[in-house]
């Protein structure tokens, strides 16, 4: 049941999902409608995160809003985007695993990990997406850096999974050995994460292949003369980019970026930093000459400005303007700090502007510092200083809040700290009332007559608060009277324009103080990087413990505010094809700042300590593709160096253990001496590389590559086949089939005839069904095996989340624990009933066609006038021709393995077989210990038995009819039914050949037979 108020926000959200996409291109392209989207729907989003972070069904559909505002709406939603992905995406995978047993955030990681795949569906979009939030340089747009923040988040995610895995296997292998009860908890955990995992690699394969189809795009363009020419006449397209190039390396005015040692670099950095902090330095004399010369750059080459080599080289002066301002920050002050970025050029001095640089940028400020700075006033600039905290303050919304209630929302989550001077703190309060005036004047929570009360009660506010909870601070001291509600009452009559205010408003007001202190304890802003300022880092992998919905919806608030103070501005978001061209540059870059996390989490799946695991790799294989060719496209030497290492290094385990020898671990040693360079797929690729015939390397890559995916799904396969056979008493004979394949497994109830439920735990292969109850010593024991090409499935007249399995063996009914699972595992068992009955179609099939070839023969020595006494002379003696007429290898093949066979000896053989087959068939005595024969394999030697003994099929007269022999129906009619196909498709078959073969097949299914007699 799901409560009125989460189906009407479902509705809700479903519904301006539909909306929104399917509006017309005018809406969507229009300036106001944008403007209503940014204000409106995204708000509500926000809004709406902590319901979503409860309920994974909310959080789809919220996730679905947020996935075409991208797709359709990011040109009027930049900081919007950035935004919603910050706290939509990047906190919910910086969680790490959530793979707990009971009430976690797992379905809403997979939901976020769909959405990702299909944010990139078009490969441009990575790049456009690090276009616009990674290599931005302008001072209205924090450096976001979502398009390496969300490759990291998902690498870690997949990293983590992998360490959950090894742990709770270790913990898997205790409970088995020591027959603990919390294995199935263990194993579910295990399962769970081994699914997340898988999708979060799917999705960091769906990005890097993206970046793959960019860089092949990029790689036919510069190839391309046609396509080339046509990029001239748009701005960041090939022309302006190779140009920025050109300029650079022949000492333009971008030619010092490069050049520069790196100690240089370390020397320009801190001269500019010591000038700007000195005393007494003039705060715009060091910043003309940079001025001028980006003049003069802009003069010298209009197009450039635009090119993303420009863009790049923007980036990086803004990252040091930065970084010398937060130094600043740190010695000298926050006032000088901003005074440096206005000279600088990095933001207007204009008060919005400031208010939102603090906003924008708060986690990185000491609050102490960011209070002081806003209680700032001085002689002749003092509306100045109003404007700059009332925009500051006027982002954030009082709505629907008291006087006390606004208060303390004001001073605990505003970012600042109140300082200590009296006429700061009454001008951060006289602007907190204004503000609160403004959002709350004529309603309940603000039942004054004039904007003067809200400060005096504010005022009153913060004085009881000191009043009351000073106790906390002066332990020890002499204990002093505290303030009583009387007094607090008696100390605010009139204040109202002399009237008196509400003794219940004000009652409720001492109350709550009484009972909650407000208390600003702001911890220390975080560590920023030398080289960038970003508060929002991936987080380590947190334990597998219960997540608070409440803390990771913290600091939606404070992101509602921050789009409020900049939802008066237009932010441009460049799309690429419409604002400029998808360039080399552009890849290039966005490969640079990404692929190492591509090769940690290769590198991470391949050290794992539980070892070579196929599954990981598998997924790994496909990064590994992608990574390398796009490296290999872009002419990128190191990092194509580096991912060709890690598939050497995967060769070289995949080659070690399919030999059974050496260790996974001597792979280290083999990639550190250089081995795997003087192979010839790694001397082939450079030297490939190296006369530009990159196209045709590629080409290699990806056949090397489809070859070791062919073997590590086959040893995949293999090995989880092992680990189930481990696990099942006497299971080591579900080896002996080299097809076979395990599918999957689970606990279920069975229903049998009497009406009694029991609980066993089912295993599926691709070609039959087990179902098993443990043992004390925490193996498996087998209960019935039941054959897929003779199971049907039902679900007539079962129960919601049950199905009737119908075998000729046994027949019962099996109950899910819940309905989706019933539907995997009805769907799983049809997809293996219906390869069996083809596969046994397909043998049959070629049964039939042998035993056509072995009739036409009959027929056409008979026709040669054979003397035909017996069937073995008519094969030895006659003319050797298929139906048609011609000669047939397969009949010569079967006179030479016929011929000089002694009949007697193979008469005693035979029998001899058949006592044998006996035990083996009915599963006792000493042959049986040695294998179990199959339905298939049984079904084969009754038909060379009947062969042998009776000749071809006829019907009626060999006392079988098509019901069966001796009548009878149900179960028995179709076990019946499979006998007499398996004995018609040896028709034509001559008996001393299907003796043979009955012999050849028992020796196949139980080797050493005739020596145990």
């Amino acid at each position: 049941r799901v409560g009125r108020d989460l189906v009407t926000k479902m509705v809700g959200f479903e519904l301006m999902y539909r909306v929104l996409k399917s509006a017309g291109e005018d809406f969507k392209s229009s300036t106001k409608m944008g403007y209503v989207v940014r204000r409106i729907v995204v708000q509500l989003c926000l809004s709406n995160l902590t319901t979503g972070m409860e309920d994974p069904r909310v959080f789809k559909r919220l996730l679905k809003v947020v996935t075409v505002l991208w797709g359709h709406y990011r040109k009027h939603l930049k900081v919007e985007v950035a935004v919603l992905c910050e706290h939509f995406m990047l906190r919910v995978l910086r969680l790490g695993p959530q793979v707990q047993p009971r009430k976690s955030l797992m379905r809403q990681q997979m939901a976020v990990l769909d959405e990702i795949i299909r944010w990139f569906d078009m490969p441009h979009n990575v790049c456009e997406l690090f276009l616009n939030y990674d290599m931005d340089h302008k001072a209205g747009v924090k450096q976001w850096r979502v398009c390496e923040q969300i490759t990291g988040a998902l690498c870690t995610l997949a990293e983590q999974c992998s360490e959950v895995i090894a742990g709770q296997s270790s913990m898997k292998a205790a409970a088995e050995r020591y027959g603990n009860s919390s294995r199935e908890e263990i194993v579910a955990v295990e399962e769970a994460a081994r699914s997340l995992q898988e999708k979060a690699l799917g999705a960091v394969c769906h990005v890097v292949r993206s970046l793959m189809d960019a860089s092949g795009h990029v790689h036919m363009m510069k190839a391309d003369e046609s396509l080339r020419s046509k990029s001239v006449s748009l701005s960041g397209g090939w022309a302006s980019n190779e140009q920025g190039s050109m300029d650079a390396a022949a000492g333009g005015p971008l030619s010092s970026l490069t050049k520069k040692s790196t100690k240089e670099k370390d020397k320009d950095k801190k001269k500019r930093t010591e000038s700007w902090i000195a005393d007494g330095q003039e705060v715009v004399e060091p910043v003309k000459s940079g001025v001028a010369e980006r003049k003069k750059s802009r003069k010298s080459t209009s197009r450039g400005r635009n090119s993303v080599v420009f863009k790049k080289q923007e980036y990086t002066r803004t990252e040091e303007t930065l970084r010398i301002a937060f130094d600043i920050i740190d010695q000298k002050g926050l006032k000088k700090a901003l005074n440096y970025l206005t000279a600088a050029n990095f933001l207007t001095p204009s008060p919005r502007d400031v208010s939102n640089f603090l906003r924008m940028y708060v986690t990185s400020l000491d609050a102490t510092v960011l209070g002081d700075y806003l209680g700032e006033g001085g002689r002749g600039d003092e509306e100045y200083w109003n404007l700059i905290r009332y925009h500051y303050v006027r982002a954030i919304s009082f709505e629907g809040m008291n006087v006390e209630g606004g208060l303390r929302h004001f001073l605990t989550n505003c970012g600042f700290r109140l300082p200590g001077e009296a006429q700061k703190i009454d001008r951060l309060i006289t602007t907190f009332s204004q503000c609160f005036w403004e959002d709350n004047s004529g309603t309940a929570c603000c039942p004054f007559s004039h904007q003067d009360t809200v400060f005096l009660l504010a005022f009153a506010v913060i004085m009881l608060n000191t009043d009351l909870h000073r106790a906390n601070v002066d332990q020890g001291r002499k204990k002093r009277k505290k303030m009583t509600k009387t007094e607090f009452l008696n100390n605010l009559r009139g204040v109202d324009n002399s009237a008196d205010l509400s003794k219940d408003y004000l009652s409720n007001t001492y109350d709550s103080i009484a009972a909650r202190p407000i208390e600003m304890n702001f911890t220390a802003p975080k560590a920023r990087r030398a080289d960038t300022v970003v508060d929002d880092q991936v987080a380590p992998a947190p334990e597998l413990e219960k997540v608070s919905y409440k803390a990771l919806s913290k600091g939606v608030k404070h992101a509602g505010e921050l789009l409020r103070g900049l939802s008066l501005f237009d932010h441009a978001f460049i799309q690429i094809g419409v604002d400029t061209l998808l360039s080399q540059e552009l890849v290039r870059f966005t490969v640079e700042a990404t692929w190492h996390h591509y090769h940690g989490i290769i590198a991470a799946i391949l050290d794992a300590t539980t070892g070579f695991d196929a599954q990981s790799v598998l997924a790994t294989l496909d990064i590994l593709k992608y990574a390398l060719s796009a490296a290999i496209f872009l002419d990128m030497k190191m990092e194509r160096t580096a991912f060709a290492t890690q598939m050497a290094r995967i060769k070289f385990i995949k080659e070690q253990e399919q030999k059974e020898s050496g260790n996974a671990k001597d792979a280290g040693f083999y990639i550190a001496a250089g081995t795997h360079k003087t192979e010839d797929w790694f001397v082939n690729m450079e030297a490939a590389c190296e006369a530009g015939q990159n196209d045709a390397c590629i080409a290699e890559i990806h056949l090397l590559i489809i070859d070791l995916h062919a073997s590590m799904h086959d040893s995949r396969k293999r090995s989880d086949l092992k680990a189930v056979a481990g696990r099942i008493q006497g299971g080591m004979s579900l080896l002996d089939d080299a097809n076979r394949v395990f599918i999957r497994e689970g606990d279920m109830l069975k229903r049998c005839r009497s009406g009694k439920k029991v609980k066993y735990r089912f295993f599926l292969f691709n070609d039959q069904l087990l179902y098993t109850h443990q043992s004390r010593k925490g193996f498996y024991k087998i209960h019935q095996n039941l054959f897929l090409s003779l199971m049907r499935v039902s679900e007539e007249g079962a129960p919601k989340g049950a199905f009737n399995i119908l075998h000729p063996r046994k027949s019962f009914q099996v109950i899910c624990p819940t309905p989706e699972l019933k539907r995997v595992w009805v769907e799983a068992i049809l997809a293996e009933i219906d390869k069996s009955v083809e596969k046994k179609l397909r043998a049959e099939e070629s049964r039939h066609n042998y035993a056509d070839l072995d009739a036409g023969n009959e027929v056409s020595t008979a026709k040669m006038g054979s003397s035909g006494e017996s069937n073995w002379s008519d094969l030895s003696h006659g003319v050797i021709v298929d139906v048609d007429g011609t000669g047939h290898d397969l009949v010569k093949e079967k006179e030479k393995e016929c011929a000089g066979v002694d009949v007697k000896v193979l008469n005693d053989r035979f029998h001899k077989a058949l006592h044998c087959s006996t035990n083996l068939l009915s599963g006792v005595g000493e042959s049986s210990k040695v294998s179990v024969a199959g339905e298939s394999v049984k079904l084969e030697l009754y038909g060379y038995f009947k062969q042998a003994k009776e000749g071809d099929f006829a019907g009626e007269a060999n006392g079988a009819g098509a019901g069966g022999q001796g009548g009878g129906g149900g179960e028995e009619d179709v076990v019946m039914k499979m006998k007499l196909d398996a004995w018609r498709a040896n028709k034509g078959m001559t008996e001393i050949v299907a003796k043979q073969k009955y012999i050849d097949l028992l020796s196949v299914i139980s080797p050493g037979w005739e020596d145990r007699g």
